[in-house]
């Protein structure tokens, strides 16, 4: 039905009924509701004033939720990213939220009085990014000290190693896995 021209035509004035009939007048659209900045001041101020607390993880959970089932949508992104980022699922969409409070921790802290002014270098954000993303997936539960070891016992043993990945491939299988190592300029853009 959305996308769809339709008009609505009363057929019972007294209950107010309505009846589809596919006209072309009008075009349907359910607009998401966009993520209001008080939402994203409030959840980095709880992550400033508690870290990674469960009330601030269940922020964060609660807020991913909206995301990935289109009741908000995550600024900033093109509409294919935000599609990416939606299919990537609770923890991508989690770890952006962290990446980005990373990002506006530094990028405001630049701007503070008595600072020196100026923006961080992009290292310096990849970073924060890397340490903030880490100390939530603790947090999250969602952390595995050592992946290297989990890849091979699931994959089979690493194969190739390049600037971009690790290549893993287990005898018989008719794929290879790959653990993603790129460099980027940002975290963030490491996670699309």
């Amino acid at each position: 039905m959305f996308g769809e021209n339709v008009t609505f035509v009363p057929t019972n004035r007294a209950s107010g009924r309505m009846t589809i009939t596919k006209r072309d007048t009008i075009r349907l659209s359910v607009p998401k509701r966009k993520l209001p900045m008080d939402d994203m001041n409030a959840l980095y101020a709880a992550i400033a004033a508690d870290g990674f607390s469960s009330e601030v993880l269940q922020m964060i959970d609660n807020l991913t939720n909206d995301i990935q089932y289109g009741r908000k949508d995550f600024n900033g992104f093109t509409l294919p990213e935000h599609a990416g980022l939606c299919k990537g699922g609770p923890a991508l969409i989690g770890a952006s939220v962290v990446a980005r409070y990373a990002r506006r921790s530094l990028t405001s802290g630049g701007n503070a009085e008595g600072s020196q002014g100026g923006s961080p270098a992009n290292w310096q954000i990849d970073e924060a990014q890397e340490k903030l993303i880490q100390a939530w997936a603790k947090a999250a539960g969602l952390w595995f000290e050592h992946s290297d070891e989990i890849l091979q016992r699931n994959f089979g043993p690493m194969i190739a190693q390049g600037a971009e990945a690790k290549v893993y491939y287990k005898d018989g299988d008719s794929s290879v896995a790959k653990e993603r190592t790129s460099i980027y300029s940002t975290m963030q853009k490491a996670l699309l």
